[in-house]
């Protein structure tokens, strides 16, 4: 990230720089010779100025806010309204630097309708003075279509890698982020139920009507360490909702999921769940578990919103398919008392998807079935039962 900002804008503007000497020949060859001076003395000293940019910014690391993403602007903007008096298809470039430069983010936004709604508005002008000079520029070749379709392409795939992807991270954090307000509030209520457990253990041990043998003291520190374990494992299970780093190693998906059983075991006490038999995948061990807590406690919200009779929850494999069941039932309208249903699902298609899981979530009145296929290089494998 220190890099990426460290060369932006330098790299882009010195790329700028390069196209424009770079095509200076043949293309002045196919002006008159009058305006062949003129054509390679703007596009030598377009060029000039634009590495001087790119070379200012740089070296100097500090520039005041928006001044280097508007230093871009005018330089795109600029001069694609120059080469129009000289060369066919610069419309198309007009089209190119607006659509590229409308994925810069800046903190002032009149910047970029500004800029390039002036343009617009100069190449209207320009059209005009042109027309009553009857000015006339070389027609357009294959050549010139042949470099527009390839320039559409270049722009359109670095705006799918970069920035289209920046915003599916973006949106995904702040699902996680919002799926961790709503489900702290859940889990900080089941903290408060387990904190009471060793409370009362602690008074009890430190009552002066009892008397302690020394294995009822081992008895009760046991207890008291599993308590404190489960509570650990709580607050853990917040923090793993907001990872998204990948970091494969071998996991049982049997005791994953029944980690997060032990955690969400309070609100299951009255559901019959069944893991699956123990099997081994290579995958995220911490994204595969927030995956897992994310699909237990959906379930276990719609037991308790619609009040589920007999609930259950049959996980189990059909060959090398992981199926998950539960009796829960969809909700009956968009949003539940919190405003949250749906979300962890969101949460966990992300999850899934960034893992490279093949999965498909069926919804019915009747129950939720979800199937989940690991891809080839997570080949799963029998493990022994935890």
């Amino acid at each position: 990230m220190k890099a990426r900002s460290h060369l932006y804008p330098s790299v882009p503007i010195l790329l700028l720089a390069l196209v424009c000497l770079l095509t200076i020949y043949p293309e002045v060859l196919r002006l008159p010779e009058e305006l062949q001076p003129t054509y390679v003395a703007l596009k030598v000293g377009y060029a000039l100025l634009a590495g001087a940019f790119s070379f200012y910014f740089l070296r100097i690391r500090t520039q005041p806010d928006d001044f280097p993403t508007l230093i871009l602007f005018l330089l795109c903007a600029s001069y694609c309204l120059i080469m129009i008096w000289f060369l066919p298809l610069y419309e198309f470039a007009y089209i190119q630097c607006a659509l590229g430069c409308a994925f810069v983010k800046t903190r002032r936004t009149w910047m970029f309708p500004t800029t390039f709604g002036l343009t617009a508005l100069g190449y209207i002008i320009t059209y005009q003075i042109q027309d009553q000079l009857q000015w006339q520029i070389p027609p357009a070749t294959r050549k010139d279509w042949v470099l527009t379709v390839l320039v559409c392409f270049a722009l359109a795939w670095v705006i799918q890698r970069y920035a289209v992807s920046a915003n599916r991270r973006d949106k995904e954090r702040l699902l996680r982020l919002s799926r961790i307000g709503h489900d702290s509030h859940r889990l900080l209520h089941d903290v408060k139920g387990m904190i009471s457990s060793p409370l009362m253990i602690f008074e009890s041990l430190s009552s002066t009507h009892q008397r302690w043998t020394a294995e009822d003291y081992k008895k009760q520190i046991g207890q008291l360490a599993e308590e404190m374990r489960h509570v650990r494992d709580v607050l853990k299970s917040i923090n793993q909702i907001s990872r998204s780093s990948k970091d494969p190693s071998p996991l049982c998906i049997r005791a994953a999921f029944a980690s997060n059983y032990q955690i969400l075991e309070r609100r299951l006490r009255r559901a019959r769940v069944q893991l699956p038999e123990a099997r081994t995948v290579l995958s995220d061990e911490g994204i595969l578990r927030s995956a897992f807590f994310n699909l237990l406690l959906n379930t276990v919200e719609a037991f308790e919103r619609n009040q589920t009779q007999n609930p259950y929850i049959d996980i189990q494999w059909d060959q090398d398919t992981l199926i998950y069941k539960d009796n829960a039932g969809a909700a009956d309208t968009g949003t539940d008392q919190n405003g949250n249903s749906g979300l962890g699902l969101e949460v966990l298609r992300a999850d899934l998807e960034s893992l490279g899981i093949v999965h498909r979530i069926n919804i019915k009145t009747s129950g939720t079935t979800v199937t989940l296929r690991f891809p080839d290089s997570a080949a799963t494998s029998n493990a022994k039962g935890t």
